[in-house]
């Protein structure tokens, strides 16, 4: 051992050939002798083991490391090794280069300088100059050291070839496993050995039976080492090491290697992991790698109707089929509906566990993409289950919504036509679902509750609604809408509002033709709708409003409103427009108590600004005269409230009352007043009669006994303007003719 003190620090640190000579000579005169020594004495005593004796040889070259000429390293390495015997000695050279010279990271401990990825490429290029199977020996018994190094084994090999190993801390024993990881990883990125591994698998004689022995064995001990260190900079690198490790084979013999492993319960769940990760990464895979994953896919998939197997374990199948579905789920249809039946079982779907239901929706979601018409026996046993789900209330639904969301879009996407039975019960989850209790924010009061703010559940229900909207039938859609309005007002404001969107959405989408053929439903609706500012006021059970929120519903309502009549003609809304109308006076029909008046005038308030967003908005005038005598009795019965008159005299004709300013929402602009140059405009023969100091003050206006009943109003229904408008600012004439009506 002198002699191999003196050359690390003398001969093998000079750079002539002379020295390059004794060296070799050294090596392959002294060392085989040795070695066979140190053999009979681990024969002899069982305390000193071969590489107790070699390991004190080994350092010394592995100190010189740095001090020998570069281009003289990787030939005097692999020399050594050969010469020690590689089977035996590989394993601890590379453990011993790694431990002294690898260097960590300062934050995870992965990042590599100059010098540590030398380290590492000279490490693989030593391992490369001998056969597979030598390698993949060295890399088992490269792992036991390891093994040794993190349970503290003074008795093991660790301890003669790591100085002071003994003494080290658990934190300094962590760091030299990484080190050792990160040389392991290195080896097995090697497309040499990748190669090698396929070819001698592929030939199936007792040379391959060894491989395949050396290959499960690493496999088993890296798995129980990732079953202890489950997160931090080991867990990391182990997760590197074994994916370099199982990208040695080839995908039907990975799959041969994970059947074995998922008998044996201590490794299941790194197995399933492993195999999750080999499919979701496989860039092309040909028949028999394709054949091999979806034959073992089902006897995975048995595992979820298994009632022993613990629910991680069922989750980790589940992701397994996912993977499976999404890589090769339209090259077999066959065995994903079988796997499907198994998903929709008690096991999955069905289970108590709401993260084992949202990994099977996210599963069905991907088969449902893959098996397309198909899927439609699945649905009976899904959907209506997956519809309860939403309607029902609790912490953390978030992930349920999510989930739902996106296996109801996906069906409506592939088979809107099949969805139409179940499209009120999906508006009224997507309206149920706008709101949350406070456990799922962390408040104190479960009976609390708010608009739920999830991001992602936002837009996957705005999804889905769009979806809805565009693949299904106009008409079905809005009937549901329609059936669900109370819904969604029951829910609040957020719920409205997505209502709103999604009927606006449906408008833009429908044709003109589509509209007008279902113009009474639309009224229907909307004279539901409109009526919310005084369902809000008169505090009536169901509404979950509040009066400072109406303004802005009621603004919504209007606007959507006036999209419908965009796509409206003459004949259809004339007769709409004197339904809102009746709907407006219907109040003042039965004499009610002074002291309700504040909650009955809320229609008349709604009507008239949506009349001022149409005037404001539509090319042509709603002529004034068009109202009925209950309309006329309207306006007188508001003009009654009011301690001055309702109108003025012409002068201050444009100026809106201060009641009706009052009541006019933040998205509804007053009327501009007329220019003070503009000629007066003679009023409406009705004016007098609502208004009763009106008829002196407007000589010009006829003095008529009684209002004209409707029928007597004769004139057309729409009269165009005289010039262009801007969409912003109304005709004078036209705020004039508002103001008259007010």
């Amino acid at each position: 051992m002198p002699i191999f003190t003196f050359m690390g620090a003398n001969v093998l640190q000079q750079d002539d050939e002379y020295s390059a000579h004794v060296i070799e000579q050294t090596v392959q005169r002294v060392i085989p002798p040795l070695v066979k020594s140190l053999h009979r004495q681990a024969q002899a005593s069982s305390a000193v083991g071969i590489v107790a004796g070699v390991a004190e040889l080994v350092s010394s070259f592995a100190t010189a490391y740095r001090h020998i000429p570069v281009h003289r390293r990787s030939r005097l390495f692999i020399k050594l090794t050969d010469t020690l015997g590689a089977d035996e000695f590989l394993y601890v050279i590379l453990a011993m280069l790694a431990e002294k010279y690898f260097e960590v990271g300062q934050s995870s401990g992965l990042g590599t300088i100059d010098k540590d990825q030398e380290i590492t490429t000279f490490g693989k290029g030593i391992a490369s100059a001998f056969g597979e199977e030598t390698q993949l020996l060295a890399v088992v018994n490269y792992l036991d050291i390891i093994n040794e190094v993190l349970q503290n084994r003074p008795d093991g090999v660790s301890s003669y070839i790591f100085d002071n190993i003994k003494e080290a801390s658990t934190e300094a024993r962590a760091t030299i496993a990484l080190k050792l990881f990160r040389m392991l990883a290195s080896v097995l990125d090697s497309e040499k050995l990748r190669a090698q591994v396929g070819r001698r698998l592929g030939e199936g004689d007792m040379d391959s039976e060894r491989i395949r022995f050396y290959f499960s064995s690493a496999l088993e001990k890296l798995l129980a080492l990732s079953s202890v260190y489950l997160n931090g900079s080991l867990h990391d690198v182990l997760g590197l090491v074994m994916e370099n490790l199982l990208g040695l084979l080839s995908t039907p013999e990975f799959v041969k290697v994970i059947e074995t492993l998922i008998t044996n319960s201590q490794f299941r769940r790194s197995a399933l992991a492993t195999f999750r990760e080999r499919v979701a990464s496989e860039h092309r895979a040909d028949g028999p790698s394709r054949l091999a994953v979806l034959g073992i896919t089902p006897k995975i998939a048995m595992i979820l109707t298994s009632v022993d197997c613990p629910v991680e374990l069922k989750a980790d199948a589940l992701s397994c089929i996912t993977a499976v579905t999404t890589k090769y789920g339209k090259r077999q249809p066959d065995v994903i509906f079988g796997l499907a039946q198994i998903v929709t079982g008690e096991g999955a779907l069905r289970s108590a566990d709401q993260g084992l239901r949202v990994m099977a929706l996210v599963c069905l979601t991907d088969m449902t993409a893959c098996l397309a018409g198909r899927i439609l026996p699945i649905v009976p046993k899904t959907v209506p289950f997956s519809l309860e789900l939403l309607e029902t209330s609790g912490a953390g639904k978030s992930l349920i919504y999510n989930a739902v969301f996106a296996f109801l879009e996906t069906l409506v996407n592939t088979i809107p036509s099949f969805m139409s039975s179940y499209l009120q019960k999906m508006l009224k989850g997507a309206w149920v679902s706008t709101v949350r209790s406070k456990t799922d924010i962390g408040s104190d009061d479960e009976n609390e509750v708010e608009v739920c703010g999830d991001e992602v559940t936002q837009e996957l229900r705005t999804s889905l609604l769009d979806t809805i909207t565009k693949k299904m039938d106009v008409k079905a859609v809005m009937g549901a809408m329609t059936a669900t309005w109370a819904d969604a007002v029951k829910h609040g404001s957020a719920a409205v509002k997505e209502h709103l969107a999604t009927l606006t959405s449906l408008l833009s989408t429908a044709n003109k033709s589509q509209v007008q053929k279902m113009h009474p439903l639309l009224a229907g609706f909307f004279l539901e709708a409109f009526d919310v500012r005084k369902q809000v006021f008169e505090k009536k059970e169901g509404v979950d409003i509040n009066e400072d929120e109406m303004d802005e519903i009621e603004g919504l309502c209007l606007t959507t409103g006036l999209q419908m009549v965009m796509k409206l003609n003459d004949t259809t809304f004339k007769p709409m427009f004197l339904k809102f109308s009746d709907w407006a006076a219907g109040e003042f029909k039965v004499g009610v108590d002074t002291n309700d008046r504040d909650v009955l005038f809320q229609r008349s308030i709604t009507f008239y600004n949506w009349l001022n967003l149409l005037s404001g908005n539509l090319k042509v005038s709603i002529d004034p005269l068009l109202v009925n005598n209950e309309l006329i009795f309207c306006v007188s019965s508001l003009s009654s409230r009011n301690t001055t008159p309702l109108f003025s005299p012409p002068p201050s004709l444009s100026s809106p009352p201060p009641s009706r300013q009052r009541n006019l929402p933040p998205h509804m602009p007053s009327p501009p007043s007329s220019p003070s140059s503009a000629p007066s405009q003679p009023l409406s023969p009705l004016i007098p009669a609502i208004s009763g100091p009106l008829q002196s003050t407007s000589a010009s206006s006829p003095q008529p006994s009684c209002p004209p009943s409707p029928s007597s109003l004769s004139l057309p229904f729409l009269l165009p303007h005289s010039q262009p408008q801007s969409p912003n600012s109304p005709h004078p004439v036209q705020a004039q003719k508002i103001n008259s009506r007010l």
